[in-house]
């Protein structure tokens, strides 16, 4: 089935239209009329700074990384108000993620702070963010998920930019999260013709070699790719929605079968459930393979 195209503009709230504007979530409740952010050349990043354009810098990549220059010391704030926006104001969304959100976190700050570096190398850019856009597919992420999201991202940086925010700032934002959201969809749209978002397999074998560690063996519901040195995500059904890499302990058997080998670690939910819990007929998830 293909995916429609949708043009992944954060919108307000009500009906959402083609290149609706964002509102601005928190700028009326917190900015005081002493808090007039001054024009964003009046801030630049330090010398050190990953984020000091490049002579040849777009316009909107210079107000890229001033944003981001200014908020990258207190990315745990921002990100914990973006998840509160988010998931008080789009409580459907909730579902999608994991209980706990401190992995989470830092992955979609890290995706958020390489996207802006990249905005002007469209090749690197695009290919970083169809993999993301392929591997959201595990998440249930959806074409219309996106714009809740941009709407929660421009709220959360409004909040936090105070010196480098606005008019200017806020629409360069908007047409970037415009080009990364709809990359990601395409990205996903296309891999859905020809692959699952998750494999089903079932645990056909559990031997447990010392008190922590297992070989676990599984079969896919359908055959998967294989490349030498490759890894995989797997899922368990005692924490949905959060996924762990592991390598696989040899080349699929003539009947499919797969193995890993796994070691519990100290607070490792994925692993000890592996080792711990799992046996014979249970049922967990394979993610999609890596793209060379």
């Amino acid at each position: 089935m293909t995916v429609a195209r949708t043009t992944a503009v954060p919108t307000t709230a009500g009906p959402r239209t083609r290149g609706a504007r964002p509102r601005r979530p928190g700028r009326e409740e917190h900015q005081r009329p002493d808090e007039v952010a001054p024009a964003p050349q009046d801030v630049r990043p330090g010398p050190d700074s990953p984020f000091i354009a490049p002579e040849t810098a777009s316009p909107d990549a210079i107000l890229l990384r001033r944003t981001m220059a200014e908020v990258e010391p207190i990315s745990d704030k921002v990100t914990s108000y973006f998840y509160a926006l988010l998931f008080v104001q789009h409580p459907e969304l909730r579902p999608l993620f994991p209980a706990a959100m401190d992995a989470q976190r830092d992955r979609l700050f890290k995706a958020i702070l390489t996207a802006a570096r990249l905005i002007d190398d469209l090749d690197i850019l695009t290919e970083f963010l169809s993999r993301l856009g392929r591997g959201h597919r595990k998440y249930g992420t959806q074409p219309e998920h996106y714009p809740a999201v941009g709407e929660c991202l421009i709220g959360a940086l409004t909040r936090y930019a105070v010196t480098t925010w606005s008019d200017e700032a806020e629409a360069a934002w908007v047409r970037a999260y415009t080009q990364i959201s709809q990359i990601m969809i395409d990205s996903a749209a296309e891999d859905e013709l020809i692959a699952p978002a998750w494999w089903q397999a079932e645990v056909v074998g559990h031997e447990l070699r010392t008190h922590d560690i297992a070989v676990i063996t599984v079969r896919p519901d359908q055959p998967y790719p294989f490349l030498a040195g490759q890894y995989t995500s797997l899922e368990t059904p005692w924490w949905p929605r959060v996924w762990r890499h592991y390598s696989f302990a040899s080349a699929p058997r003539p009947d499919g079968l797969l193995s890993f080998h796994v070691k519990a670690v100290p607070a490792g939910w994925v692993s000890s459930a592996l080792v711990h819990r799992a046996r014979p007929g249970d049922v967990i998830r394979l993610g999609p393979p890596p793209v060379p």
